[in-house]
């Protein structure tokens, strides 16, 4: 007894055929897919999702939705109106940890204008699958983190360092990878120097 899946060509269900069917049911959202890696927690990579479609909780949404908002400005910097592309990539102190992260990984800093740019970065660098696997997770984990820091000085009135994103960013991005990859990413000792120490001879 069983059954057979009508949109497989084999007539064998699969995952991926599955999720090519959600996809071409699912109403076009500006050509943006929930990222599928399961070295991501789903939670940080819904939370890109959203981010890159302009859907957070940040004040320049809240005022479009006829929310009163005390203060407009970035609650990290003060110096711009709160926005995605603001709060995770132009901020400074999104700017300072994005530097860290950068020099850690062997790759020229440089100015990104939005969480597109910014992740179309990490699709298209390097030539290795593996390393640009790798950087996806750290990239994804740096937006998080900026974001939970965002959170903190929101809700809480903490100060989170750049460098303090950064270490978050260091050890969950190792965590996940380890465990949730088929492949190896060396010690954690190793990993903090260099995150791409394991492909070294």
């Amino acid at each position: 007894m069983g059954f057979r899946f009508n949109h497989n060509r084999d007539g064998v269900y699969t995952v991926s055929s599955m999720r090519r069917l959600i996809n071409s049911t699912t109403p076009n959202l500006n050509d943006q897919e929930i990222c599928s890696l399961k070295e991501i927690p789903l939670k940080v990579r819904c939370f890109v999702w959203r981010a890159t479609l302009g859907r957070l909780a940040v004040s320049n949404n809240l005022a479009c939705r006829g929310i009163i908002v005390q203060n407009s400005f970035c609650p990290m910097c003060g110096i711009d109106s709160e926005s995605e592309d603001h709060i995770l990539i132009r901020c400074k102190i999104a700017q300072e940890a994005r530097t860290w992260v950068f020099k850690w990984c062997g790759i020229p800093s440089r100015q990104f204008s939005s969480i597109s740019e910014f992740l179309n970065f990490a699709d298209a660098w390097g030539n290795c699958p593996r390393k640009r696997l790798i950087l996806k997770v750290i990239f994804f984990f740096l937006l998080w983190y900026t974001w939970l820091a965002r959170n903190d000085k929101v809700f809480k009135n903490l100060c989170t360092s750049s460098s303090k994103i950064v270490d978050n960013v260091i050890s969950q991005a190792y965590i996940w990878y380890k465990y949730r990859s088929s492949q190896s990413c060396g010690r954690l000792v190793e990993w903090s120097v260099f995150p791409f120490n394991h492909f070294i001879l």
